[in-house]
């Protein structure tokens, strides 16, 4: 998962991001600090998994997290926003919901407790069309375990590195579906401006690699060099 922490004490935020890098499903966590630092990030706010947000960012706090936060409804009405806040006054609370935020976790809280919290808010966005009681995704005998983050084909594991994993994990909840180029460089680099610099075909013909002793390695298929489709039934797109 990619995560956005929108909090300005340097300290938890850097708590925060220290605890989860350590989480087996995180790909990436974003920090900023502002209010107008996030305005400048929210035009790849469609790249992220989840929102960690901080209500007093500023003097002004009716401005900062209320606009923050109806900006983020604006563009994604069910993105996983979790507000950290001091304040437990329901006038606050009543707002946050209002605003759709999904979760409101009191400071001073641990960060174990949060980690919960995200990771629940995550499996129930992101794996919500395809999420079973046993807690993993399954197709055509690949098994994805989102909470340990690990693969299997049939009853062996694919070993995988974990920014592999975080990419199979994007093809297979995307499965049978066209993603462009820029959706995949995006979620997983964060900004399309490093296509320049970042291989995505050498990146995906390594995953390829990693799967090709499974013999699934062909269900990643290329179109005209700027389609990716996941699939395992029909004939693979031929690669032009």
């Amino acid at each position: 998962m990619n995560i956005l922490v929108v909090e300005d004490d340097i300290r938890l935020s850097d708590q925060i991001q220290e605890v989860f890098h350590t989480i087996a499903p995180v790909n990436q966590i974003q920090v900023i600090h502002s209010y107008d630092e996030f305005m400048s990030f929210s035009s790849s706010l469609w790249t992220y998994d989840i929102i960690l947000l901080d209500i007093m960012l500023s003097e002004d706090v009716n401005r900062s997290w209320l606009q923050i936060l109806e900006h983020i409804r604006k563009i994604d009405s069910q993105l996983p926003v979790i507000i950290m806040s001091s304040i437990s006054d329901y006038q606050f609370l009543e707002k946050a919901f209002t605003l759709w935020a999904h979760d409101y976790i009191i400071k001073p809280f641990r960060v174990r407790e949060l980690q919960i919290r995200v990771q629940r808010w995550f499996h129930n966005y992101v794996f919500s069309e395809y999420y079973n009681y046993e807690q993993q995704l399954d197709y055509d005998g690949l098994t994805y375990y989102p909470g340990k983050n690990t693969f299997h084909f049939q009853t062996n594991e694919i070993v995988l590195s974990k920014a592999n994993r975080y990419l199979l994990s994007l093809f297979l909840i995307h499965r049978e579906k066209l993603l462009t180029q820029e959706f995949l460089v995006e979620k997983i680099w964060w900004s399309e401006e490093l296509l320049s610099t970042k291989n995505l075909r050498i990146k995906i013909l390594r995953l390829k690699q990693q799967l090709a002793p499974h013999g699934i390695d062909h269900w990643i298929a290329t179109t005209r060099w700027e389609w990716y489709i996941f699939q395992s039934s029909n004939p693979p797109v031929s690669e032009k």
